[in-house]
């Protein structure tokens, strides 16, 4: 986004993260955790003192959970909310005063998982879908006062989340918390074997990017 002429306040949480981002053009690293809204405060506080002013949100933390409705863990169901559903909810709400004052934009990232629903995915999906309807509202909620409301769903790409969300489930089996099938473990161990980082890659107008 940078190197389309916009100025970056970009959201992470790890140190390593962080000064990555500090050290690129037009980029000003933020500390942000979706889930904690003392972050959300001081990154609202951090953009008004830059003086800038904000023209676009984007809304991109996610998390998935490869659990089976019938016996999964309800922690699941509340680990993927707290940042797909709650996340763009508090985040939303936090800079709304800002994009108020430039007639800006917020765009959330939603999926195709919130249109189609699949075995082992089901809480992935209810959280996208959550946010179809999320989005649909706030967009007619804000209808005719200048801040444009938009959501993007993508299909499947290259990033370490299947591998996160692999890694997680193996996780919960080793603990006992779910049973998997000798197909499904396998399925876990060849994504996180095969997992890469994701490539990430003059100044305008400013965007906030989780």
């Amino acid at each position: 986004m940078s190197a389309n002429g916009f100025y970056v306040y970009a959201g992470a949480r790890k140190k390593a993260d962080l000064e990555r981002l500090d050290a690129m053009d037009n980029v000003s690293a933020v500390r942000l955790d979706v889930t904690v809204q003392e972050d959300i405060n001081a990154a609202v506080e951090f953009v008004r003192h830059q003086g800038r002013g904000l023209y676009g949100v984007v809304n991109n933390a996610g998390v998935g959970s490869i659990s089976l409705l019938a016996t999964g863990l309800e922690s699941d169901m509340d680990f993927v909310f707290e940042v797909n559903v709650y996340g763009p909810f508090r985040v939303n709400q936090a800079f709304l005063p800002l994009l108020d004052e430039s007639d800006g934009r917020t765009a959330i990232i939603g999926s195709a998982s919130g249109t189609i629903a699949r075995k082992s995915s089901g809480i992935y999906s209810m959280s996208k879908f959550a946010v179809e309807a999320y989005t649909d509202s706030l967009a007619r909620e804000l209808a005719g006062n200048g801040v444009h409301v938009s959501i993007v769903e993508p299909g499947g790409f290259k990033s370490g989340f299947i591998a996160e969300r692999a890694a997680r489930a193996l996780a919960a089996e080793d603990k006992s918390e779910i049973e998997l099938t000798e197909q499904e473990r396998a399925r876990h161990e060849d994504a996180t074997a095969r997992s890469d980082a994701p490539t990430r890659t003059t100044q305008s107008r400013p965007a906030l990017c989780l």
